[in-house]
């Protein structure tokens, strides 16, 4: 029910933005500022926010103003639309009441947070957490009685029906009612597993934003398999957004490899900047998430994007020290990294200490040859992965045709291009 006090915008703006006025865990005069001015805009945000209505216009949009004695104010002046004359668009002492409840439900979640308090409270953190146990508790008994008398009619700005967290998902994320009847009244369990539903079904980042503020609303913004989906949206979605991934992340302060492994892999194949991704892998490793076979791959690519040698180098040595350098998909990632920064001797290193090899690791080896000239060796390796029993793909061949004309070798590039024709892959 406190879902119904608070403007979702404000509370995910406070969330995202807190964590970067916290970011190194000290509270200096200037965080501690910034942290009053924070808390001082949003409680004003939750407050004139329920000081604002709407109403669909015969053309069908919806159109949104301020209540006043006299009725609703546009925030458009001039438009030709009537605006609704209804005594429940003047404003009255209800609304009063709503903006205080919002408030004080708003201070009720920001003073439950440590970062906050530690940095207005300081030297106090026990007094505090004993106020912190009590007071969201005082002011959602306080509040839910006083909406229980006063409801909320208004509309307000956003969803052209505000009541509550499943309408605001259903109008504006657009979502079908039948999987966003997210009922928040409910036993937390089930709101958990709505969440989720709804993240899985989530096609667009407005989406995102709408399901987020609810999660946020409901408690839920450190559960961890929440988090995850929310980053792997985020990472991976092509409507998703790297930052707001981060800064979920950071919030959350998660711990799940795949969150981090998601992010670091959204970096490294869609972020403008594949540098990220190391950046990334450094905040994982100082949050003590432990990095697995699925981390490095991600990494290398990244190093390779911007033939980070040095990089590439120390993620190695990493791979080492958490002792997955056995499995092959890191081994193929390494193979390709040294052979793109020209380091053939190392990729042809890593190649030959392999104990199981697979058709993308003969691939890799015999690209990187061919990248640093060595068509000699790249046909000895074609040769060889002939004599373990395996056949060659489409990407073998074309690398091959490649070694076969810089070598001068016709016969072979003859076999190779009959092969091709053979397969259809010409």
């Amino acid at each position: 029910m406190l879902a119904n006090f608070l403007p979702t915008g404000t509370l995910l703006t406070f969330e995202m933005v807190i964590p970067s006025i916290y970011h190194n865990g000290e509270c200096t005069p200037v965080s501690t500022l910034m942290i009053h001015v924070l808390l001082g805009l949003c409680a004003l945000s939750c407050f004139f926010f329920h000081f604002t209505d709407s109403f669909r216009g015969p053309d069908g949009k919806v159109y949104y103003g301020f209540v006043t004695n006299r009725g609703l104010a546009v925030f458009k002046p001039g438009l030709n639309v009537e605006v609704p004359k209804e005594e429940r668009y003047k404003l009255g002492f209800t609304d009063f009441i709503h903006a205080i409840m919002s408030v004080m439900v708003f201070m009720a979640i920001a003073l439950s947070d440590h970062r906050v308090t530690n940095c207005l409270f300081p030297g106090h953190e026990k007094d505090m957490d004993e106020v912190t146990e009590s007071f969201p508790l005082m002011v959602g008994i306080v509040c839910s009685g006083l909406f229980l008398v006063f409801p909320n009619t208004r509309y307000g700005i956003g969803p052209h029906s505000w009541h509550g967290s499943a309408t605001v998902l259903n109008h504006q994320a657009n979502i079908p009612a039948k999987s966003s009847n997210c009922n928040w009244n409910v036993d937390s369990d089930f709101k958990r597993q709505q969440c989720l539903s709804l993240l899985n079904s989530c096609s667009s980042l407005d989406q995102l934003f709408q399901i987020h503020a609810q999660i946020l609303i409901a408690g839920f913004q450190k559960d961890e398999q929440i988090v995850d989906k929310i980053i792997q949206f985020c990472a991976l979605h092509p409507s998703g957004s790297l930052n707001h991934a981060r800064q979920a992340i950071k919030q959350s302060e998660n711990q799940i490899p795949s969150s981090w492994n998601n992010l670091i892999r959204g970096y490294a194949t869609k972020g403008d900047s594949p540098r990220e991704a190391i950046w990334v892998f450094l905040a994982m490793r100082r949050s003590r998430t432990r990095p697995n076979e699925f981390t490095y791959p991600f990494l290398f690519k990244a190093s390779t994007t911007f033939s980070g040698l040095k990089e590439g180098q120390q993620i190695h040595a990493d791979v080492l020290k958490h002792r997955v350098d056995d499995d092959v998909y890191v081994q193929n990632t390494v193979i390709h990294f040294y052979g793109s920064c020209k380091k053939i001797v190392h990729a042809c290193r890593m190649f030959d200490e392999m104990l199981f090899r697979t058709l993308v690791s003969w691939n890799s080896i015999i690209s990187s040859c061919v990248d640093n000239l060595w068509f000699y060796e790249s046909i000895k390796y074609f040769v060889r992965m002939k004599n373990c029993g395996l056949k060659p793909d489409e990407t073998t061949m074309v690398i091959l045709l490649s070694a076969c004309a810089e070598h001068g070798n016709l016969n072979l590039g003859k076999w190779v291009h009959a092969k091709l024709l053979r397969k259809g892959w010409l």
